[in-house]
Order: structure tokens, then sequence, then C-alpha cells
């Protein structure tokens, strides 16, 4: 679908400027395929990017939907400050979007004074989900 885009856009472009610039064929400027070849070079990328979100759209619902959960996770993050839930959380949103075989959440410890914890006391929390 790419190539079929972006080689419309390059004949139409080339032919559209050898009209109004001296003629189709051999008296085309060389200038006008050389700006048409940098104009689809200048647009694969977007291109590519726009029909990849339309394909995945349609027929790779889990990648969209991991997208559209990850995006509501991050938003509830902002607002969340409990880390027993934020890390449920977290692991929940790790299994519905990668669905991996085990999961693990290591947390650094406290920095000395930071909290009512002795620092010696404090360990890193594992969470196998």
């Amino acid at each position: 679908m790419l190539t079929a885009v972006l080689g419309l856009g390059y004949a139409s472009a080339v032919l559209l400027l050898g009209q109004l610039f001296g003629g189709v064929g051999e008296r085309t400027p060389s200038w006008a395929v050389a700006g048409a070849t940098l104009a689809v070079a200048a647009l694969f990328q977007p291109a590519r990017r726009r029909i990849q979100q339309v394909v995945d759209r349609r027929f790779n619902r889990a990648k969209y939907n991991a997208a559209n959960t990850i995006q509501a996770f991050s938003t509830r993050l902002r607002d969340q400050i409990d880390l027993d839930t934020l890390s449920t959380e977290l692991l929940a949103i790790v299994d519905q979007t990668t669905e991996p075989t085990r999961v693990s959440l290591w947390l650094r410890p406290s920095a000395p004074g930071s909290s009512d914890t002795p620092h010696n006391e404090a360990r890193p929390t594992t969470w196998t989900y």
C-alpha cells in the first residue's frame, strides 16, 4: 500500500511539473524529476507511520488496545500515590498488554530519613505475578 501511494504521488508530481514547465517525456526538466524524488522521499516516514496505524487499528487489535491501555494507566498514574495499589495496577497492566509468563517488580529501598522505617531494615520489595 505504501509503495502504491508513493509511486502514484511520484508519478503525479513528475507529470504535473512536466506539464507545467516543459512537457512530458524527453522534455521533462531534470529538476522536476529531482524535486518529485525528494518530495516522495520526505513523505516516506509520515506515510509509513499513518498506514501502519491504520493497519494496526484494523488487524492488530492487541497492539492497538495495549497502547490505549498504557495511555489510560499513565493518566491514572499521575493521580495515584499509594505504592501498593500502584504496583498491583502496574503488574496487571503489564500482564494484560504483553502477556508475559512471569513478572516481578523490584523497588529500591527508601533514602535514609525519608520514612519511618530505619534504613537498615528497608529491603527491595518484589511481587511475582
